[in-house]
C-alpha cells in the first residue's frame, strides 16, 4: 500500500486514476492565504540557497498560478470521475481533532486503526504540537499578493 501526500498530484489525477483506478484519494482544503504565504516563503528561502537575485516577485505570480491550476484541475478530474474515491478533510478540522480525522481516513480506506496504533498516535501529538519547533513566520505583503485577491483565485480550495 502506498500513502503519498503532496497538493501537486492535483496537477495530474487523470494520470493517476489511469494507473491507479482504484487509489484512494484524501484531499485537504485550507484557507487558501496562508498557504500561499506560506508556499512562497518557502520557495524563495530554496531559490536563495542558489542565487542571490531577488526572485519574490516571479516567486508569488508563478506559485499563485500553480496554486490556482492544483485548484482547478483537482475539481475538473473529480467531475470526469465520479467513480474515483474521494475524501475531503477540512484542515481546521485536522488541527482540531486529529485522532477523528485520522480515524475517517482509516474508515475510508478500508483500514483497521489498532489500539496500539492510535495510542503511539497520541504520544506523538502530545509531544510534538504545532510550533515546537518555532513558527514560520510571512506575509502575503512581503510578496506583493492581496488576501482577497489570493482568496477568489483560489476559491475552490
Amino acid at each position: 500500500r502506498w500513502s503519498l501526500k503532496s497538493p501537486h498530484h492535483g496537477l495530474a489525477l487523470d494520470a493517476l486514476l489511469a494507473q491507479y483506478p482504484d487509489a484512494r484519494l484524501v484531499v485537504t482544503h485550507r484557507d487558501p492565504v496562508p498557504v500561499v504565504g506560506s508556499l512562497c516563503s518557502l520557495i524563495r528561502s530554496l531559490s536563495g540557497t542558489f542565487s542571490d537575485a531577488d526572485h519574490t516577485a516571479y516567486i508569488a505570480a508563478h506559485w499563485v498560478d500553480v496554486a490556482e491550476a492544483i485548484v482547478t484541475r483537482t475539481a475538473d478530474a473529480r467531475s470526469r470521475h465520479p467513480e474515483a474515491a474521494f475524501l475531503d478533510v477540512e484542515y481546521d478540522e485536522l488541527l482540531g481533532a486529529p485522532l477523528r480525522v485520522i480515524r475517517s481516513i482509516y474508515a475510508f480506506d478500508g483500514m483497521e486503526l489498532t489500539a496500539d496504533v492510535e495510542a503511539r498516535m497520541r504520544a506523538y501529538l502530545a509531544d510534538n504540537e504545532q510550533g515546537k519547533f518555532g513558527r514560520h513566520s510571512y506575509s502575503l505583503d512581503e510578496f506583493g499578493l492581496d488576501a482577497g485577491e489570493v482568496r477568489e483565485r483560489l476559491a475552490g480550495a
